[in-house]
Order: C-alpha cells, then structure tokens, then sequence
C-alpha cells in the first residue's frame, strides 16, 4: 500500500471522527443572544428608566451585574440587538443559555431565563408584567425557559 493511501485513509478516519463527535472545524459566527424586543410594565401601565439587563448566567439567579444593559424608554421599551461570537467549531446540539433581568428601582425581577439545545432562536419579542408570577413555561431534557415575561408567539 503506498504512503498516499495511508495520509488518505488517515485523513478520512480523522474527518469522520471529527463529524461523528457532531462537531467539525469551520470557522464561524454564532447567536449567543437573538434580537430582543419588548415592554416593561405593571397592569398596561409602562414601567419607565427600568435596567435591563442581558444576562449568561451560570445558573437560573439574576446577578444584575452585566455589562449589557439597557434602559427603558417612556412606553417601557427596550431592545437589544442579536449578539454573536466566533467560534472556530460547528457543534451539532450546541448548548446556550441567556436571560434578561429587570431592576425597576424598587425590586428586582427574572424577566426571561433560556437554555435550549440547538442555540437561540434569532428574533424574540417580549411583554414583561411586573405583576406575573415568574413561571417555567418550558421544562424538558433539552430546553428550558421561565421568568415574568411572555413571549408574543405564545
């Protein structure tokens, strides 16, 4: 067997090692947060100057220390726009997760908290009553996702 058909068998064991560990080498950019939208109030009454904060926590507990913040605007609106990385590796089931955390001067709230397999979905508009209970809306082995905001695709 020549030299070049051993570098070739090589090379193709390497490559399906890689593919079957669900990850491969390509460079690229990826959605750690989507593009964020939404309002902050309490009954229909815009909750205005609330700190937003966007949040990847290492559990389900609001730090309300980010460097990625936001204030609400006089109709209670904030935003946030898609946040991304570069990474060198595609993983096939990549795990992220990423909350939103809301200060309104008196209290402090769990607007959205969200761990999902696959990544992030890449647009999310929200309505945040102070007033709601926080709740887990979704709790299965691969996703989970709980707080006081509603999303407006429910």
């Amino acid at each position: 067997m020549s030299r070049s058909s051993h570098i070739l068998k090589f090379s193709t064991l390497l490559a399906l090692v890689i593919i079957l560990n669900a990850c491969a080498p390509i460079p690229h950019h990826e959605i750690i947060s989507p593009s964020i939208t939404g309002q902050v109030h309490r009954n229909g009454h815009p909750v205005q100057d609330a700190v937003v904060y966007l949040e990847h926590p290492l559990d389900e507990t609001c730090s309300f220390e980010s460097e990625v913040s936001t204030r609400t605007d006089g109709n209670g609106q904030f935003s946030f726009e898609v946040r991304e990385e570069f990474s060198f590796f595609v993983f096939m089931d990549r795990f992220s997760n990423w909350q939103l955390c809301i200060e309104d001067g008196t209290a402090g709230y769990q607007g959205w908290y969200e761990q999902k397999l696959g990544g992030p979905d890449p647009e999310l508009t929200l309505d945040c009553n102070l007033e709601n209970m926080p709740q887990v809306q979704i709790d299965t082995p691969s996703s989970k996702v709980m707080g006081l905001c509603r999303s407006s695709s429910e």
